[in-house]
């Protein structure tokens, strides 16, 4: 067996006994709000071009052709599945010059199936690490003060945050205001999914009310052991995403005092398989599409498999 073999069977053994342990409890829509979630934390890579495009917020058409020319066959595929899914969405791109903080911020309906109406969301999806400026920003380990709590949280996330926060704020007030919405969907990739979360941790406790999800996919350590403890108190529905060799996850592990927004094999963790060739370098949104399918199929052969086998036995036992 070789390194990268030895590694991919090291790292699995964890998404294994993760579903060893959690399987029955899995459920078909847990598995699509996974896919949902990844594919929307993927839409900021697409900023940049976004901005430079200058689209008109409801030109879903020039949005959908825009966010599926770059990136493998599956990426393009991914996103496309994603936005068709919507029977409209209306968007809008921000960004702060300061931290180079970007997101896109959605307000969306899905489809409707066999005449039931589709869900409305208020979705902000924010941007991971996508040039120099975030590089820095990821570099500030030091930490400070979380708002006005006892927590601290690393200083170049806590920027971030500042910088998007409010503008996420006044962006679910207007939605919630002029337009129905079924959910609050807060979700980020890598940087973006450490910042996702501070916005949960900071609004979660104004939007109590409504169906409020904050949703972090291969997010770093985000602060110390009160960071984590406020935003288990506060934010009740949380989906953790993480591949289990993403070595983004486990940056911060030597840091002692830094703490994950939930625990490892916790009730809001979703552990992936590796398929990656290499499995050290599997931290962009390719990684995650690959490890969803391999985890997906392990969960239903898990649930399915043993169901058949056990009716198998019970005819011969007949």
């Amino acid at each position: 067996m070789g390194c990268a073999d030895f590694l991919k069977e090291w790292f699995n053994s964890d998404a294994q006994e993760w579903v060893d342990e959690n399987y029955q409890n899995i459920s078909i829509d847990k598995i699509l709000k996974v896919q949902f979630s990844i594919r929307l934390s993927a839409l900021p890579y697409n900023c940049q071009s976004l901005s430079e495009a200058r689209i008109e917020n409801g030109d879903s058409k020039k949005f959908t052709e825009i966010v599926t020319q770059h990136g493998s066959e599956l990426e393009k595929s991914s996103l496309a599945s994603l936005l068709q899914r919507f029977e409209f969405f209306e968007f809008e791109v921000i960004r702060d010059e300061e931290t180079g903080s970007d997101a896109i911020l959605m307000y969306a309906k899905d489809k409707p199936i066999d005449g039931v109406e589709g869900k409305t969301y208020a979705i902000a999806t924010i941007a991971g690490t996508l040039e120099l400026q975030d590089v820095w920003q990821d570099l500030k380990i030091s930490q400070v003060q979380f708002e006005e709590t006892e927590a601290r949280v690393h200083s170049g996330f806590y920027e971030c945050f500042q910088a998007l926060k409010p503008k996420i704020e006044s962006f679910i007030d207007s939605t919630l205001e002029t337009k129905p919405v079924d959910e609050i969907l807060i979700v980020g990739h890598s940087l973006g999914g450490a910042v996702a979360c501070l916005v949960g941790a900071s609004l979660a406790p104004k939007y109590e009310n409504e169906n409020f999800r904050v949703v972090s996919v291969a997010a770093p350590k985000i602060g110390n052991q009160a960071l984590q403890d406020l935003f288990k108190e506060r934010v009740k529905k949380h989906l953790r995403i993480r591949l289990v060799s993403d070595p983004i996850v486990k940056v911060l592990d030597l840091l002692y005092w830094f703490r994950h927004s939930g625990d490892d094999h916790g009730p809001t963790d979703f552990p992936l398989f590796d398929e990656s060739d290499f499995p050290i370098g599997s931290h962009l949104p390719q990684p995650y599409y690959v490890g969803l399918e391999k985890t997906k199929q392990v969960i239903l052969k898990k649930k399915f498999g043993n169901a058949v086998a056990k009716a198998k036995k019970f005819v011969k036992a007949k």
